[in-house]
Formats: structure tokens, sequence, C-alpha cells
């Protein structure tokens, strides 16, 4: 063999030991980089991750917690109306749920919807009115009683949030924030009332956007949150899905998409990313299971909105979850129930 024919031939394995040592390295990186992204994504999940209350404080919290009131009493007096709240301490409640909006000049008042059509004298988006603009509403415009009792239902107009958070702090109520508005002004009102009251074992901040929840968490990590959820909430304005949020097919389906991965996410990673404390949940999804999975995690459970006595009974006393009602009225009812299950009997004495 001439020396031509030894150079080729040492030429030629060189470049297929180059390609062999290149298809290994790449081989070798590529195995690397399937071992480091789930190593990096876990870095980055527990980078961003929101930090969980204090134990003690959120025991504080759910201690002796067994029936708020939806929007106060709703049938008794208009929902988030000062006189619905003070109904339900009459009634027995030990929370009150409430609804929060944000007014064009960045006040904070209590409204459910997002217009004051359904509610009040006024019509149109709160976003769209000063608080000046409300000085004639009237919340007891369109309420119509359903519930007991014949006293007279007082005009009244849109109460302030503070003014409900130095109610309750003078009446030892606790107090649900249920969070609509995801405006950062409203995070930032949310967490000086909380400082300033010292509301952080006697109040609970939720809402069915995770971002909110989020925001309010990384804001002040001592705020106790919670998620609220039924099925369907982005694609649908109500709990039984017969009123789609769009009229146009593909962004409907979008939002379809988007129930779908927020329900995997509520019942794997989510609550636990959120450093949520609490799963409000809508009735028709709770289970023995459920309750006891998400107690696993450390998170509590409480159902909405639980209207039928027998329900009630069931979710407080077997489940041993709290609830919120329209129907606070029933809680005499349920004590006489609960009265019943521990001693034989029930009162006949007219409450």
């Amino acid at each position: 063999m001439g020396v031509k024919e030894v150079s080729g031939l040492v030429s030629g394995r060189g470049v297929i030991w180059s390609v062999a040592l290149s298809l290994t390295l790449h081989v070798l990186n590529h195995h690397l980089l399937l071992v480091l992204l789930p190593l990096l994504c876990v870095a980055i999940y527990k980078g961003l991750k929101a930090p969980r209350s204090n134990p003690d404080t959120a025991a504080t919290f759910f201690s002796g917690l067994r029936v708020g009131g939806h929007r106060g009493s709703p049938t008794i007096y208009p929902e988030n109306s000062m006189a619905s709240f003070e109904q339900a301490k009459l009634d027995g409640c030990d929370l009150v749920e409430f609804d929060v909006s944000m007014t064009k000049d960045g006040h904070a008042v209590l409204l459910h919807d997002d217009n004051l059509d359904r509610t009040t004298n006024m019509t149109g988006p709160i976003r769209d009115k000063n608080l000046a603009e409300l000085k004639d509403c009237n919340i007891a415009a369109h309420f119509k009683r359903t519930g007991p009792g014949s006293s007279p239902i007082p005009s009244e107009g849109l109460p302030a949030l503070e003014t409900l958070v130095s109610w309750a702090k003078t009446n030892k109520m606790k107090l649900l924030f249920d969070v609509k508005d995801y405006d950062p002004e409203l995070t930032a009102i949310i967490v000086e009332l909380f400082t300033r009251f010292d509301l952080y074992d006697s109040a609970i901040v939720c809402s069915f956007f995770p971002w909110v929840v989020y925001r309010v968490k990384k804001a002040d990590s001592r705020i106790l949150t919670g998620m609220t959820w039924r099925q369907k909430f982005f694609s649908y304005e109500d709990g039984e899905h017969t009123r789609p949020r769009f009229s146009w097919a593909l962004q409907f389906y979008l939002a379809a998409l988007l129930d779908v991965v927020h329900h995997a996410g509520l019942h794997t990673i989510l609550p636990t990313f959120l450093g949520v404390d609490l799963m409000l949940t809508s009735n028709s999804e709770i289970s023995p299971r459920y309750v006891a999975k998400q107690r696993a995690k450390g998170v509590e459970v409480m159902a909405w909105t639980v209207n039928d006595i027998n329900e009630m009974h069931w979710m407080l006393e077997t489940l041993k979850i709290p609830i919120l009602t329209d129907l606070p009225y029933h809680i005499q009812t349920l004590s006489n129930l609960r009265k019943f299950g521990e001693d034989g009997y029930v009162s006949v004495k007219a409450a």
C-alpha cells in the first residue's frame, strides 16, 4: 500500500471519527437537555410560586366557621347592602361574602355586576362612573323581598368597601372579599385595608381569576386567599350554562379551551402554585372525594351557593365544610338539626 493510499485511509477514518464524535456529542447534548429542561421548569415554578400564608393564621380564620351570608341576607334586604349584612349577623352568620368593584376615579364599592342596571336605579358600567356621579344611586330600587320579614326596605347607596370593613371589625364578623375587578389599584386598596384594620385572621380574598389571587398573595403573603370556581366559568355567564359569554364562535371556543385548561390546573398544580388557602367551590362540584383531596394538600373547601337545607346539613355535619348561602335565616333550623344529631331530639320551641 502506497503512501497516498495510507494517507487517504487515515484521512477517511479521521472524517468517520469526527462524524462519530459529533453525533455522540449531539446525542449527549440532546439527553442533557432532556435532563435539564424538567429541572429548569421546576426551578422556574418554585421561583414564581406564591407563598402560603401562616398556617396558624388560616387555622384561626377557619376555626368555628360554618355559615356565611352570600352577599349578606339577600332575600330579606338588597344584596351587598349594609342592611343585608346586618340581617346576616342577626341570622347567626359567622361571615359575610361580598363583591368588590371599582369606580372610574378609583374608589372601591360593593357591587356584584359589571354594570348598575340590575340592582340600582342607574344604568351603565360602574367603571364609567365617578364616585360623585353615584350619590343618588339606590341599590334597593329593584329589590323585592322573597324571604321572611315585613320591616320596611330602606333606600341605600352603594356601600364603600371601607364602610363594610369597619363595620365587620366592630361586629367581629369575618369577611370574604369576592374580587372580580383585576385592576392593580384594587389590590393596593385591599392590602392597605388588611394592614390598617389587621384583617389577617378574620378575612380572606377570593376570585375566579387566578391572576387576581396571585397578585394579592405576592403583594402580601400574610393575606389568606382562595380560588372561586365553577364549571365553564370563562365560556358561560351562568352556572346552568345557558348564557354564553361570547356570540362570536371563535371567542366562545377559545374560552371553552381556557375552561378545560383551567379545570385541569385547578385539580393539579394551580392551588399550590397560587398559594391558596381555600377552594371556594360550586355546590354541584362538592363530594367527599373532592374535599379529602383538597385537605390532603392543606387546602380548605367552602361550598357556594347552598340553599337546600338538606344539602346544607350534609355539608356542615357530614363533610364538615363551611357554606355560603342566600338563606341565612335557616341557621336556627340547622342548629336544631345538629342538636338532634348530637342529643337525639330537636327543640320545638319557636326561635
